[in-house]
């Protein structure tokens, strides 16, 4: 199987849904990721973004990098390294939010 790259996930977000973004799962080892967010909205919106390994931010081992962080426009979080069996859970609490995951992963 090849190595993915380039655009790893995206999409729009629904008002206060949480949603795995990206999963590094096998047959990759690691990852490094840019999780960008993009606010189409008029007004700011709160985001939040995080890594762990269960089926929702909820579960035991998550760890936050953005937890309600507001946003007018634009927020990028670069060079996320994200190990094998690790989600990316992504969070907005308004709708017309976009989401982008770009990177690579190593096998």
């Amino acid at each position: 199987m090849a190595v993915k790259s380039g655009d790893l996930g995206g999409g729009t977000l629904e008002a206060g849904k949480e949603k795995i973004g990206y999963a590094c799962a096998a047959p990759a080892v690691a990852a490094t990721i840019t999780v960008s967010f993009c606010n189409k909205s008029l007004g700011p919106v709160k985001v939040r973004l995080a890594l762990g390994p269960g089926a929702d931010s909820k579960a035991a081992g998550t760890r936050f990098l953005e937890f309600d962080s507001e946003v007018g426009k634009t927020l990028e979080r670069t060079g996320i390294a994200v190990s094998a069996g690790t989600n990316v859970f992504v969070q907005c609490d308004q709708a017309n939010t976009d989401y982008a995951i770009y990177g690579y992963e190593k096998q």
